[in-house]
């Protein structure tokens, strides 16, 4: 099955090396340093003040390189992959630690199409964006580093289960949203 037909069919494709090995060490270090000088969102975890959080155990960041390359890299792809037209709306990204998760949700409007890539992991296994399809199929998306899950992100329920990994270890993740234009 092409992967339009896939999209079409399903409302999710996987798009392998989406970003390239370069991209993906400059953009985790981008987080790092980041994070490192508190540039970004602070950290979100479950503290006694704060029984709950959307993500837990992680730490979030925007940058204008993450914009750049929506725009320059990314999203000529899909358009021409998937025959669409794209705006741009936003992007981000998070290191997740143990514990980190992303609840069961639906994106908000103009958020129409979801993409997660992975930009680094050392976890013993991968760790699975997990979406309600077209057909009420759950399917797990492993993705790898420098691949891409792409799913309709306001009307496909999508999330993560719990990352449950050693204190040295934790994952990387790069997300891109568009609207149809």
């Amino acid at each position: 099955m092409k992967l339009s037909d896939q999209f079409e069919t399903l409302g999710y494709a996987y798009f392998k090396n989406i970003i390239t090995e370069d991209m993906c060490n400059h953009f985790t270090q981008l987080m790092y340093n980041m994070k490192d000088t508190n540039k970004g969102v602070s950290f979100e975890g479950k503290t006694d003040q704060t029984p709950h959080s959307f993500y837990n155990q992680s730490w979030g960041g925007n940058h204008q390189d993450f914009e750049d390359a929506l725009r320059t890299h990314v999203q000529p792809r899909l358009e021409n992959e998937l025959n669409l037209r794209l705006k741009v709306q936003n992007s981000f990204a998070r290191i997740y630690y143990n514990g980190g998760t992303l609840d069961r949700h639906v994106d908000r409007p103009g958020l129409d199409y979801t993409l997660s890539i992975t930009l680094f992991h050392n976890l013993d296994e991968n760790w699975p964006l997990w979406c309600i399809d077209k057909k009420g199929n759950e399917v797990a998306l492993k993705i790898d580093r420098g691949d891409g899950g792409l799913m309709l992100g306001t009307s496909m329920e999508h999330w993560r289960d719990p990352l449950v990994c050693r204190d040295d270890q934790h994952a990387v993740q790069l997300f891109m949203h568009w609207e149809l234009q």
